[in-house]
């Protein structure tokens, strides 16, 4: 099997569904159709950004500033891993029209795993 096929078979594997968007469904409505795939990984991106964003504004300022100066750190880390891994994976497509639909799928995922991420760290288990 081709790093082309394992990526094909995990492209639209997500970490869990936006909330108020079914982004299996809007994808099985896009029926292969680049432009419609991208409209809807848009809209979910756009939404688990959203809730990301809205989740890091409400915790950060809760914690003690040596953490929240850790926690921005890695954040602008991840920020940076998740662009050069997705250019990665958009690059194993050879610039093909997939590969702004690989791009964008896997900002999608990475972006829903670090919501994942903050929402357990924000409630950790003591």
């Amino acid at each position: 099997m081709t790093v082309r096929h394992i990526l094909s078979l995990g492209l639209f594997v997500l970490a869990g569904p936006a909330p108020a968007h079914n982004h299996e469904m809007c994808m099985e409505i896009a029926a292969g159709v680049t432009a419609a795939m991208l409209d809807c990984i848009s809209t979910t991106f756009e939404r688990a950004e959203g809730a990301l964003n809205a989740l890091w504004d409400k915790q950060l300022p809760q914690v003690d500033p040596e953490l929240a100066d850790m926690l921005r750190k890695a954040q602008r880390d991840w920020i940076d891993y998740r662009d050069t891994t997705c250019a990665a994976e958009g690059a194993v497509w050879g610039g093909g029209s997939f590969a702004a639909v690989a791009l964008s799928d896997c900002r999608l995922r990475l972006t829903q795993e670090r919501l994942g991420w903050l929402e357990k760290i924000s409630r950790p288990e003591r």
